[in-house]
């Protein structure tokens, strides 16, 4: 009996999502032809449009695969937060702990080997949205920053919807993000080619420090 893990290699439709992510992330959706897809796969070209309707489908469904696994690491700090705000007891530094929390899963993210190719493909689209866009943005993006922006509004006592709660949040969540955006010359820096597991933890006790630090000298305390 063949074991889950071969049946998953084996399945066509995995292996053009893994090639997907590869080819994509490398070239782009304008610049990835279905011959390059399909050959990375392993597959016949007619697979594509057998089993995604094309490439904008294969690519669609790419990043649906990256919003499901990003989601996952990320989404469960940003539902307890999202309970959290519509409570009447969330103290400040409870809401400050949380925002903490969800930049801190961000972080374990970027530590993450797969998160590189994932990475390329939401920068080319934050940079190029195409259709596809909405599905991260919609799926995990949008849930995270209002979650954000919740907790800053919380803290700063101002509407969380209001451009300042929202320029905040998108300040604070660039914070981890950078260390995905501009992961090379970090890691060059570094000296290394992969980050280590206390690489993550300094990161974050330093990003932790820093929205701390923001949070209490704009609230004034």
């Amino acid at each position: 009996m063949k074991s889950p893990s071969s049946k998953t290699k084996e399945d066509p439709r995995r292996r053009l999502i893994d090639a997907g992510l590869e080819i994509f992330g490398t070239h782009g959706f304008e610049g990835a032809t279905t011959r390059m897809l399909a050959g990375k796969a392993g597959v016949n070209q007619a697979a594509i449009p057998y089993y995604y309707g094309g490439k904008e489908g294969l690519y669609h469904a790419v990043v649906a695969y990256i919003a499901e696994n990003a989601g996952r690491f990320i989404l469960p700090v940003t539902e307890k937060i999202t309970a959290a705000l519509q409570t009447d007891d969330l103290s400040t530094d409870a809401a400050v702990g949380l925002l903490v929390k969800q930049l801190s899963a961000f972080i374990q993210l970027v530590g993450q080997g797969e998160s590189r190719r994932w990475g390329r493909i939401i920068i080319r689209e934050q940079m190029q949205p195409t259709k596809a866009f909405d599905i991260i943005y919609d799926r995990v993006i949008r849930r995270v920053h209002e979650a954000c922006a919740g907790l800053i509004g919380h803290i700063l006592q101002i509407p969380p919807a209001s451009d300042t709660a929202i320029i905040r949040a998108h300040s604070v969540v660039g914070q981890a993000m950078i260390f995905q955006a501009a992961r090379e010359t970090i890691l060059r820096r570094l000296g290394r080619r992969e980050f280590t597991f206390d690489d993550i933890e300094m990161i974050r006790s330093i990003v932790e420090d820093q929205i701390r630090n923001t949070l209490r000298h704009s609230s004034g305390k």
